[in-house]
């Protein structure tokens, strides 16, 4: 596995710590992740190295679904704007 998923609660918010790379075959571990959860969201990006088109496609599905992304890179934040 390339990307570690690591969901704890900070007052009264579930992060999702996304730490590695974020390929197309962890693209299901991630929205199984996210669809478990209920209340606000926000997914940490700080320590994410980098991800495929269908990563961050992912990431991006699930920020327009109103979770929060937090501690996005320059890089990663570039990628992003280049996907959506």
């Amino acid at each position: 596995m390339t990307v570690r998923i690591t969901k704890v609660i900070e007052s009264g918010v579930c992060v999702l710590h996304i730490d590695g790379w974020l390929w197309s075959q962890d693209v299901s571990t991630l929205t199984n992740e996210y669809r478990g959860l209920t209340g606000p969201v926000a997914l940490d990006l700080s320590q994410l190295q980098s991800a495929d088109p269908a990563g961050l496609a992912a990431l991006l599905k699930i920020a327009s679904l109103g979770a929060e992304l937090r501690g996005v890179s320059g890089y990663v934040n570039l990628l992003l704007s280049q996907n959506s």
